[in-house]
């Protein structure tokens, strides 16, 4: 019977970035998202001072959301 020997990798086929990519990743959607939610604990207070709608207002957290989902990168070089 023929012997099948198989490799393993010595090193990552990535050079090791995958881990940080992936933890860059999770801060960075961690902190845009954050941010966006506290928008919440202002709402009132920028309805009063730029004296505006909350349907006006609204639009910071959706300008805010679509930025972040449009201005990704598709991981293409």
């Amino acid at each position: 019977m023929a012997k099948v020997v198989m490799e393993a990798y010595q090193q990552a086929p990535d050079g090791g970035w995958g881990w940080l990519i992936v933890l860059a990743a999770f801060v960075q959607v961690s902190l845009v998202f954050g941010v966006v939610r506290s928008v919440g604990v202002f709402f009132i207070e920028f309805t009063e001072y730029f004296q505006e709608s909350s349907t006006a207002i609204s639009w910071i957290t959706s300008i805010a959301l679509c930025v972040h989902q449009f201005a990704k990168s598709d991981g293409k070089q």
